[in-house]
């Protein structure tokens, strides 16, 4: 997700932990610990000062720190600092839960995380929710507007539960998505959309390539169309070594040629009519 959603979690647990007796510090150390908690598994953003580019990025952005098994190492240094200024129990499972919640959301992009890392190098991308979800910040926005009435506590809780619902919503149509598409292409992957219930299923058949798209509000629409030329893989990737980690990160690419020579793009991410990862030779 976002960093403005993560960073929203991380204020909503917590609205939802606080207690009346707090200290004004120790309310300062819950919110910030809290919030750091939330967001502390993208701090690998920080290898861009050696890495450049979009591809590479992702070669290492949501790799080791988003693992479920490193979720207790990162909430437990957290911890070692916010007891210094929160001694009460309790808070080092508030810390650990908002790790595991950044790793766990994050699942359910299209760029997909090393959730499973160091046991396996395998992205899991379940590609239903889109980085950026409006609804999301509805849900948790009702919930601090109705927590003036009802209690902050019973209202986020709330809001974790219709965030618990929403999600698994936009899964089950996803997945119903993917499951129809598959009867049509050897491979298939998923990418949400930013408006609820509109979603890209990427379908490879050989070497063409659809990109489809699928919504509650519309007939199935086949919105781009490739024909790939896996014959200049090798050209490629001894040119540009991006290329080649591009294709080993993406579940399938589009290989082609123009006068400039050789690309390979991943077809489920779009900026506009471009491909947001795309290395070409010599870049």
């Amino acid at each position: 997700m976002d960093t403005l959603t993560h960073g929203l979690f991380g204020v909503a647990m917590y609205a939802a932990a606080k207690t009346p007796d707090l200290s004004k510090r120790e309310r300062l150390v819950l919110l910030g610990s809290l919030v750091f908690a939330n967001q502390a598994p993208d701090l690998d953003v920080l290898a861009g000062v050696t890495e450049t580019g979009r591809t590479m990025m992702q070669s290492w952005h949501r790799g080791l720190t988003h693992s479920i098994a490193l979720a207790p190492l990162i909430a437990w240094l957290i911890w070692l600092f916010a007891r210094l200024g929160y001694k009460r129990k309790g808070l080092y499972p508030l810390l650990l839960g908002g790790v595991v919640l950044h790793d766990t959301i994050d699942l359910f992009n299209t760029w997909g995380t090393g959730y499973l890392e160091p046991f396996s190098d395998i992205r899991v991308t379940f590609g239903t929710v889109p980085i950026v979800d409006p609804v999301i910040w509805l849900i948790f926005a009702v919930a601090f507007f109705l927590g003036r009435k009802i209690g902050q506590r019973k209202a986020i809780r709330g809001a974790f539960v219709g965030l618990l619902v929403w999600v698994a919503f936009r899964s089950v149509l996803g997945a119903f998505y993917l499951m129809e598409e598959a009867k049509r292409y050897d491979e298939v992957a998923l990418a949400a959309g930013f408006a609820p219930g509109v979603y890209d299923v990427i379908g490879r058949d050989g070497d063409d390539v659809e990109v489809v798209r699928r919504s509650v509000f519309a007939e199935r629409d086949v919105t781009r169309s490739f024909v790939s030329d896996p014959s200049v893989k090798e050209e490629l990737f001894a040119q540009n070594k991006k290329a080649e980690v591009l294709a080993g990160w993406s579940p399938f690419v589009v290989y082609g040629s123009t006068e400039d020579g050789p690309f390979v793009f991943d077809p489920r991410i779009w900026q506009g009519d471009e491909p947001l990862l795309i290395e070409r030779a010599f870049d």
